[in-house]
């Protein structure tokens, strides 16, 4: 199965040197722009869902979604975060 991830690479590869290519003398950047610009659509086409998602990664992070209630009540007041690295084997 490893010859199915290098064919998806090869092809991922490819398209991405033709998009550049497609943006012609904006090359990189034009490819940025556009990635940009397609992420930007879609946020504001989909906003519930950009803000479901966003509340599921507070919900992660600090136990609750960090809605203006809590804040209120100051729940929040002395939150943090810890970042565990893993060891490497």
């Amino acid at each position: 199965m490893k010859w199915i991830r290098w064919i998806k690479t090869i092809i991922s590869l490819a398209l991405l040197i033709y998009l550049v290519e497609y943006f012609g003398m904006y090359g990189v950047w034009g490819f940025i722009t556009f990635i940009i610009i397609i992420a930007a659509i879609r946020i504001m086409t989909k906003w519930s869902e950009f803000v479901l998602a966003m509340k599921h990664i507070e919900t992660n992070l600090f136990g609750k979604p960090l809605d203006k209630v809590y804040w209120k009540d100051k729940e929040l007041r002395n939150t943090k975060i810890k970042v565990k690295w893993r060891k490497k084997q």
